[in-house]
């Protein structure tokens, strides 16, 4: 959710290899193949049962989705496989959106946030805030288990690198804070491999991906991938959030249209994160936002949305895509936010429907 997020476009850089090889490093060859899949297939006595999705069928099945705006437009692009969601500590996971969500046979990726002013990581860390915390990942196991969802995917504090979320501790610190809500869970017996079925994506900006080398000055300040990830005894799959935004944090007019017809293309944006999927034992990887704003050219948004199906399609490790469907935030700590200039709605463009809903339909005959 990219309030205040940076949206500025990646350097290009070489693209992920593709047949990627699990190393010996896995812990398993079944616990490999589990977090390979998009979601845990359920056995008797409410246990979990890991398989991959190619033991049982030859296609792959990516996870398409996205916000919650994008739910009334089903009827043009599809069934949303997952939805994102966000909520706030302390708020309870249910009601009425999220029971529709599921009861229609959608699962969802999860943020669990700490408001703005705490509490800390430090504080989470220390046990402070484990009451509600474990109510709320039990509320969502059992609503899992209540509507049939063999998967669902939780992440603490989405975007941790970026610089809102800073305030709320050091990276250690927040990698404290992840490993003690993951116990949390595994306690409860919520955790896929503990017998219930959530599964832990760590979602951060797409810049926390690249190197050093390959990053802006200005962007430094933002956080490395490496710091924030908490070992793959914690993390079942990594993701990242990035825009095809041109100038829209910039411009303050409420009904902006980008110029010109460049885009950025998803491989700058992302072959980073699929290099730091694969360092770690080949992890499953999440675009967990991806969106574009609107173009003067009517075209040239459509066209950015094949690129990006056409990048999924050709990176295995890509388990799950949601788009973006609102407004951005702004560049280089510019502040766009809801101004209506990084407007990323495709509700209203019928030509950006009807490629997302080529994209969904390509992604699950793949």
């Amino acid at each position: 959710m990219p309030h205040g997020s940076t949206l500025t476009a990646s350097r290009s850089t070489p693209a992920a290899a593709s047949g990627l090889v699990t190393p010996a490093a896995r812990k398993s060859s079944d616990a490999a193949s589990h977090r390979s899949a998009p979601a845990a297939s359920r056995g008797r006595a409410g246990t979990t049962s890991p398989v991959h999705p190619a033991v049982k069928r030859a296609r792959r099945h990516v996870l398409f989705g996205g916000t919650t705006n994008l739910l009334a437009e089903q009827g043009k692009v599809g069934h949303l496989g997952i939805v994102r969601k966000y909520f706030t500590l302390g708020e309870r996971f249910g009601g009425r959106g999220s029971d529709s969500i599921m009861r229609q046979g959608s699962t969802m990726l999860i943020s669990l946030d700490s408001p703005k002013h705490g509490p800390s990581y430090a504080s989470i860390a220390a046990g402070k805030h484990d009451g509600e915390i474990r109510a709320f990942l039990t509320q969502v196991e059992q609503a899992a288990v209540h509507y049939h969802i063999p998967a669902v995917y939780i992440d603490f504090e989405h975007e941790a690198n970026s610089r809102p979320h800073q305030a709320l501790g050091t990276p250690a610190q927040f990698v404290a804070a992840w490993r003690h809500i993951h116990t949390l869970a595994a306690r409860a017996r919520a955790n896929w491999n503990t017998g219930g079925r959530l599964h832990w994506v760590l979602v951060l900006e797409h810049m926390a991906y690249f190197t050093r080398a390959e990053r802006p000055h200005w962007s430094l300040s933002m956080g490395f991938a490496a710091n924030y990830f908490a070992g793959s005894a914690y993390v079942d799959a990594v993701a990242a959030d990035g825009y095809n935004s041109g100038s829209c944090g910039y411009a303050r007019p409420r009904g902006y249209l980008e110029p010109g017809t460049q885009t950025v293309t998803p491989g700058s944006m992302f072959n980073p994160l699929l290099t730091f999927a694969q360092q770690h034992g080949n992890m499953p990887v999440f675009v967990a936002e991806w969106a574009s704003v609107r173009y003067r050219d009517s075209a040239v948004r459509p066209g950015f949305i094949h690129s990006m199906e056409q990048y999924v399609l050709s990176h295995p490790t890509i388990k799950g895509v949601s788009y973006w469907d609102s407004w951005g935030g702004g560049v280089r700590g510019h502040g766009g936010a809801h101004s209506g200039a990084c407007n990323m709605s495709v509700n209203s463009d019928p030509r950006s429907l009807a490629a997302l809903g080529v994209m969904n339909h390509a992604l699950q005959n793949s």
